[in-house]
Parts: structure tokens; sequence; C-alpha cells
């Protein structure tokens, strides 16, 4: 069960240096794509506003990821665990947490939340980005717009599957007797 624990620790850190990541990749971006410190292109560096949705997306698949990794050992640990001296402890905490999380649940989401919403923002603002730079070729223009619809539509996409799995995972899980396990992978 310590393996578990610190296959959890990790995978937060991952999750939280991901979101970290994801600020410097949309600030690095729009710094070049609006010559911010001096960078200039061959082309216009406003194009580069047409990777903003693409990397945003990724990223977020990423924090997904890591997200339910975490939460699938936040489940297996309190009902696969030897019992212990602060089995019942930890067991009633997640019990309690759970419960908490159905009452409350934006507390408990305020992370999932800035993650997503600022995908949806950056790809609204390189949308109007191709409706308010006018000098830009139409080509240039066409892919911001597309490039952020394609951006807002997987975005949301996503998050619609993810909300899907988080009412599958928010049912109560009991340890199955050992005779329901399927042990021949074969």
């Amino acid at each position: 069960m310590q393996a578990l624990r610190d296959e959890l620790l990790e995978t937060q850190k991952a999750r939280t240096s991901l979101t970290r990541w994801k600020i410097v990749i949309i600030a690095a971006t729009g710094a070049a794509a609006f010559k911010i410190g001096g960078l200039e292109f061959e082309f216009d560096n406003r194009v580069l506003l047409v990777l903003l949705p693409v990397m945003c997306v990724y990223v977020d698949g990423l924090i997904f990821h890591y997200a339910w990794r975490v939460k699938e050992i936040g489940y297996f640990v309190p009902v696969y665990s030897t019992p212990g001296p602060n089995w019942e402890y930890l067991r009633d905490y997640e019990v309690w947490l759970r419960h908490k999380k159905v009452r409350e649940p934006f507390k408990y989401r305020i992370e999932e939340f800035a993650v997503a919403w600022a995908t949806y923002v950056v790809c609204s603002l390189v949308f109007l980005a191709g409706l308010v730079f006018r000098d830009l070729a139409l080509e240039i223009q066409i892919s911001l717009w597309l490039s952020s619809l394609l951006g807002l539509i997987t975005k949301y996409v996503k998050h619609r599957y993810a909300k899907k799995l988080v009412e599958l995972e928010s049912e109560p899980y009991e340890r199955p007797d050992s005779k329901s396990i399927d042990t021949d992978s074969g």
C-alpha cells in the first residue's frame, strides 16, 4: 500500500506541475505572438495563436489523466487496504469526504474548474483575435477560428465525458469477496 500512496503523491505533484506549465505555455505563446520581448519571425507572429487551443486541450487531457489516476488510487486504497490501526479511521474519512463532495461539489473542484475555464477563455480569445485583427491574411483568420472552435468542441466533449465518469465513480464501492474476483486473465 505504501507504493500506492507514493504513486498518489507523485501523481498529484505531476498534475500540479502540468497546471503551472499550462500557464507558462499560454504566456510564452501569447508573448511570442504579440512580439513581447522583441521576438520576430519571418511570418506574422500572430499565427502562433493558432497553437494555443491545441496546446490547452492537450495539457488539459494530461491533467485529467493524472486527476483520474489520483481518484482511482483514492478509491482503491481504503477499500483494499489491509486492516490496521488506522484503517477504520481512513475508511470513515473517505466516506465522509465523498458525502461532502456530493453536498458541496464546488469546494472540491476549484482546480478542475480553473483548468477547464482557462481553456474555454483562451479558445474564445483566439476566436475573437481572428475577428479583431483585420490585417491578418484570410487563411490565418480562418485558422484561428477553426483552431478555437476545435478547441472549444474538444474541451466540451472531454468535459462531458469526465462528468459522466465522475457520476459513475460516485456510487459507493465495497470490496468484493474473493470469490467474485476473476483471476483468470487468459
